[in-house]
């Protein structure tokens, strides 16, 4: 796993990459999450800004879901609509658990 200085580090292709061995030897002021499962519990506790998987993938699996409902629909469903309440639907998610870690940090 990099160990390099980096503003951004996106594990993407392997589970428990980050583990508590390697984790206080990376170097980025956050880790988001690309892979399933890319960082041990072990190394949660070690590092500070980490975006989990379920929630660095929810805007692809959104999408798909969206696209999936379009192409079901006979008379093509309102997508920009579909679009818009998803999208509120993540911001607010993404709100309520950032608010979340800060108070329990």
């Amino acid at each position: 796993m990099s160990e390099i200085d980096c503003d951004i580090l996106i594990p993407s292709a392997l589970e428990n990459q980050i583990t508590h061995k390697n984790a206080p030897k990376i170097k980025t002021k956050l880790i988001a999450e690309g892979a399933k499962g890319p960082t041990t519990p072990e190394a949660d506790k070690i590092l500070y800004d980490v975006v989990p998987d379920i929630l660095a993938n929810t805007g692809g699996v959104t999408v798909s879901y969206f696209e999936w409902v379009n192409l079901l629909s006979p008379d093509n469903a309102n997508v920009s609509g579909l679009f818009t309440s998803g999208a509120i639907s993540i911001i607010i998610i993404c709100g309520s658990l950032r608010s979340r870690s800060h108070r329990e940090q």
